[in-house]
């Protein structure tokens, strides 16, 4: 009698152990699918107040602290604008900060309208470019440090600020994204050789102010950056406070101070395979492999490897 209950006994417990084993076996693969992870139900966005229109997200994972960033936003302004900054926070608020924020005005031009590098740096903006009104444009930020789950959603908040082409007072708008965390795939900035984005600031001739703001920049690839305009086949005009190129003492070109206008006695050759002479003197810089980037003829005229870009700030 006694062992019969103590069979029925463990048959019991054995029963019921098994069914214990089999929920807490069910619950793991549960686990396992992330079937309880309620952000996968959750739907994404991405909006702005009424001055912006997201049309377009996506956030790529590049390692465990960094992610890429990528949204298109149209103006909905009546005006063309200029962006002064773009700031970035998580979901309390905390700031992310990125290596390289750009701006590709249109979204399927190759080279970039502004840039800023890092994220909470000041814009540096194309003169000849502008986001005007009902334009598409995208913005791609890379290498921002944020350790991010994948395949769970990120909140990411914006602050732009902002202002009107031919105005100076500063606006702001704000936005939120909240998507999905998937691989990256591909890096999503591309800049081409004359990009503003990717002047090398390790810069091999410096033109100044007096109050020390750049005026002009040439870097060792042979890009040219100016704050003014270029003017070609320009005689005279320059004063004492201008900055002189000279070639045997004589004045081939120079930039107005200030202002940061560039002028030329001949004319610009941007992509120029041309080689400076060996027989006469020329105004040569050349990078750190002692390659020549641009160079001065005694006629004025400047030979750039890539190409001259009017910023607004450099």
């Amino acid at each position: 009698m006694n062992n019969s209950k103590a069979q029925a006994s463990i048959e019991y417990l054995t029963s019921y152990a098994w069914a214990f084993f089999m929920t807490i076996m069910f619950v793991g693969v549960l686990f396992y699918f992330d079937i309880f992870n309620t952000q996968k139900y959750s739907a994404q966005y991405c909006s702005f107040d009424a001055n912006f229109f997201c049309g377009d997200y996506t956030v790529q994972k590049r390692d465990m602290e960094l992610f890429d960033a990528r949204i298109t936003l149209q103006n909905n302004m009546d005006k063309e604008i200029l962006l002064e900054a773009i700031k970035l926070t998580d979901d309390d608020e905390q700031e992310i900060l990125c290596d390289y924020v750009s701006i590709f005005c249109p979204l399927t031009n190759e080279e970039s309208f502004g840039f800023a590098a890092p994220s909470n740096s000041e814009f540096i903006k194309d003169l000849d470019k502008s986001w005007g009104p009902t334009r598409m444009c995208g913005v791609f930020f890379e290498n921002c440090s944020q350790t991010l789950p994948l395949d769970y959603k990120q909140k990411v908040n914006f602050n732009i600020t902002f202002r009107g082409v031919e105005g100076s007072t500063i606006h702001t708008s704000k936005g939120m994204l909240y998507a999905n965390v998937g691989e990256l795939s591909e890096g999503i900035i591309g800049t081409g050789e004359c990009d503003i984005a990717s002047f090398d600031y390790n810069s091999n001739l410096l033109i100044q102010d007096n109050t020390g703001e750049n005026l002009l920049m040439v870097d060792g690839n042979g890009m040219v950056l100016i704050t003014g305009v270029l003017f070609e086949e320009e005689n005279t005009g320059y004063d004492a406070n201008d900055f002189k190129i000279e070639i045997g003492g004589i004045v081939v070109a120079w930039v107005s101070n200030p202002g940061g206008d560039l002028y030329l006695k001949g004319i610009l050759e941007e992509n120029t395979i041309e080689e400076p002479s060996v027989v006469v003197k020329e105004f040569i810089v050349q990078n750190s492999v002692d390659e020549t980037a641009v160079f001065f003829d005694e006629d004025g005229n400047l030979f750039i490897k890539r190409c001259l870009k009017s910023v607004e700030v450099i």
